[in-house]
């Protein structure tokens, strides 16, 4: 009588893990009001971190697709040890999944606040 028990139970924590999934939209919702709410010093922090990944993310990407950058935007969530925790982005994209590969290894910044959202856009310029 055990296996039934054990089992229902682990369908019922994997339906929760699988309902708690969001949306590339929901994350990036969640990245703009964790990023409205920063104070200045915060967002700078923020900002430089984001900065440098950039730095070394676009040639490395550029070097792996041998093709300019489109629009893309990756979102990612921030564990309390300053690390990625999920990640997402809007277009499978060779340059967005290769940006977002760099994010989730490279990618540090240490939140004052969980849960921490955050993303990186990018624009072509018209």
């Amino acid at each position: 009588m055990k296996t039934p028990i054990l089992a229902t139970a682990l369908f019922l924590v994997a339906g929760v893990c699988v309902a708690a999934e969001l949306s590339f939209e929901e994350a990036k919702a969640k990245a703009d009001q964790t990023e409205n709410s920063l104070a200045a010093e915060s967002l700078k922090r923020l900002v430089e971190a984001q900065g440098g990944l950039a730095n070394s993310a676009f040639p490395y990407c550029f070097n792996n697709t041998q093709t300019p950058p489109p629009n893309f935007t990756v979102v990612v969530e921030i564990d309390t040890e300053g690390r990625v925790a999920r990640s997402w982005v809007d277009q499978d994209t060779p340059w967005g999944l290769c940006f977002r590969e760099r994010m989730v290894k490279n990618f540090s910044f240490r939140p004052e606040s969980q849960p921490f959202f955050t993303s990186f856009e990018y624009k072509n310029a018209p």
